[in-house]
């Protein structure tokens, strides 16, 4: 006698299914690095305007800034912070600025955030964009043969986008000092590129609150319905932008001893376990400086600033550190610590290292600020 299986028991496989693979993309868990980047956009996406059918995808840049900021805040970077365009300037103007014009509005923008870093990026994307049921439309089946609402979230729908994101990271130290401009590149740390070739929607994202599309997929599969229209390009967009910004994520993570090091910039950085931490009796600042040896500047004096309050310290006289850098390039590791004990509570801690003496470089970081643990009564 064949045996049969029940519609429960297909269902359930087909959850099962479908929700495989999604520890893979756990995200990763490494410290912050101890910078506070500002994000801003080289050009703006401009409408697009397009009489070709199907779906249009139109990329806004507020949003993706927005992302952005959200994937790097506090993940990759100790902080990030949107530099929003200017209120009286339309998108079409802003573009249409010298590059000279924008560098002078985005440097003054970042001072005022205190930032350490830049981040600007530009998008290009095609419209209008194919789609495709895939193989969770199948797999979606069994759940709308049950009946209720289970079959609106599987993402049955695909779409071929090609949006690509460029971006480059730059350490604003060397440009504030009048070392180099961003047009020239000279303090650039990183390249990016993030790419994003597919993305799916489920039926929710397509029809979103659509009273009629929700009575309508009681009877006809969801994988059907609003596959295009006005809420399935806005539900696009909205994917699209936040693929970007994950993607950037990992490009950021990926290139963050470069980014750590900037070894093109000057010859030490600061590890990325330093600490600040904060308790009634003050800052407690601890951490590591990796000085390269050679013939350049050798680290000569600290400066930390946090809650209003500036305070100077000087680097211990390091050691050998053997296991950093390589036969040829060697490094010494410096010690770093100091109480303050007139920081009121904050949140950041600015920390700027110089070298030179009185014809000085520095690199300035940005540390959060925690609550520092009470040792523990024995």
């Amino acid at each position: 006698m064949r045996s049969r299986t029940s519609p429960i028991a297909i269902a359930s496989i087909a959850v099962a299914m479908l929700a495989a693979g999604c520890a893979a993309n756990a995200p990763r868990s490494e410290a912050p690095l101890p910078f506070h980047v500002a994000v801003v956009p080289i050009g703006v996406p401009s409408s697009v305007e397009t009489d070709a059918e199907g779906v249009v995808l139109a990329l806004d840049s507020e949003r993706i800034t927005c992302d952005i900021v959200d994937e790097l805040d506090g993940r990759v970077f100790s902080r990030a912070s949107a530099i929003d365009l200017p209120s009286s300037v339309g998108a079409e103007e802003f573009n249409a600025w010298s590059g000279p014009e924008r560098d002078a509005w985005t440097l003054e923008a970042a001072r005022t955030l205190e930032a350490d870093l830049l981040l600007e990026w530009e998008v290009d994307a095609h419209s209008p964009v194919e789609h495709e049921s895939n193989e969770k439309f199948w797999l979606n089946l069994p759940l709308f043969l049950l009946g209720g609402p289970a079959c609106w979230f599987v993402d049955d729908q695909t779409y071929h986008v090609d949006a690509r994101l460029s971006g480059i990271l730059s350490d604003l130290g060397p440009v504030n000092a009048g070392r180099t401009t961003l047009q020239r590149g000279g303090s650039r740390l990183s390249d990016l590129e993030a790419r994003v070739d597919d993305a799916t929607l489920d039926f929710l994202d397509r029809v979103g609150g659509n009273p009629g599309q929700l009575v309508l997929s009681v009877l006809v599969p969801p994988g059907f319905l609003g596959r295009e229209g006005a809420r399935a390009e806005e539900a696009l967009s909205e994917k699209v932008s936040g693929l970007l910004a994950t993607e950037l994520r990992n490009r950021v993570s990926d290139d963050r001893n470069r980014i750590l090091r900037g070894e093109r910039l000057i010859d030490f950085y600061l590890a990325a376990d330093a600490s600040a931490e904060w308790d009634e009796s003050g800052l407690h600042f601890s951490g590591e400086v990796l000085e390269r040896l050679g013939d350049g500047m050798r680290l000569d004096r600290c400066r930390i600033e946090a809650g209003g309050v500036t305070a100077w310290f000087q680097p211990g006289p390091g050691e050998p550190a053997p296991d950093v850098g390589t036969q040829r390039i060697r490094y010494l590791r410096n010690a770093l610590a100091g109480d303050f004990p007139d920081v009121p509570k904050t949140s950041t801690a600015r920390l700027e290292l110089f070298a030179g003496g009185r014809n000085s470089v520095s690199r300035t970081y940005t540390l959060l600020v925690r609550p520092r643990k009470a040792p523990r009564a024995r």
